[in-house]
């Protein structure tokens, strides 16, 4: 715990493969908080994880962030180190890592169907 500035210090490893870079701030606003769940989603949050890659075979780092969108609504980011400058950009958190693995699944199927 940082005394100084009142938060976790970062990072902090979630797991083998995830760590929290940056925990963000929580907006006490409606668009900033899940309606089923309760929780807040916190600004400025970027985490970073190992998972399948997108774009080549194998795993790699991705980067996942909660930033404010033009109406002040948050919007979840996902980038893969795979793919510089392409971000994913969606609603949820659940919603990008669906974009994700949907990806990740073609990159999958396509390499099954390729001949030997």
């Amino acid at each position: 715990w940082d005394q100084t500035a009142g938060r976790p210090r970062v990072p902090v490893k979630v797991g083998h493969a995830c760590s929290i870079e940056e925990v963000g701030e929580v907006q006490v606003r409606p668009a900033w908080v899940d309606e089923e769940t309760g929780m807040y989603y916190p600004k400025g949050f970027r985490s970073t994880r190992v998972f399948p890659s997108m774009v080549l075979e194998g795993k790699c780092s991705y980067i996942s962030s909660v930033e404010e969108g033009e109406a002040g609504q948050p919007v979840f980011c996902v980038e893969c180190a795979d793919e510089v400058g392409v971000r994913i950009t969606a609603g949820s958190p659940a919603d990008c890592w669906q974009q994700v693995m949907v990806r990740v699944t073609q990159l999958r199927a396509a390499k099954r169907l390729k001949p030997t």
